[in-house]
């Protein structure tokens, strides 16, 4: 098993827990792919969705981190959702 922080690894399974990114719900086969992990591993799938975002490859070329690059950007939103899933104990989507 992975080296997780104490009390971390009672909120929630994340190693066997699936985490749909890079998601680009303009590409009808994106949504088709999430509505396909949900229904086939039910309670194995994140509720939380990392979108696809630019900002990602823009704080990589400024050599920062998405969330000092540009915090309020969606992609950093998105990962701050899925903090909160884990800590919550993930209120995973059936």
């Amino acid at each position: 098993p992975m080296d997780v922080p104490i009390g971390l690894g009672d909120c929630i399974d994340v190693e066997q827990t699936v985490l749909a990114t890079l998601v680009d719900m303009r590409e009808g086969i994106a949504g088709e792919v999430v509505q396909d992990l949900r229904r086939n591993l039910t309670d194995k799938v994140f509720a939380s969705i990392i979108f696809r975002d630019a900002q990602f490859v823009e704080a990589a070329s400024h050599g920062r981190t998405l969330f000092a690059y540009n915090p309020s950007a969606k992609g950093a939103l998105c990962y701050g959702e899925l903090v909160r899933e884990v800590i919550d104990g993930g209120s995973k989507a059936g």
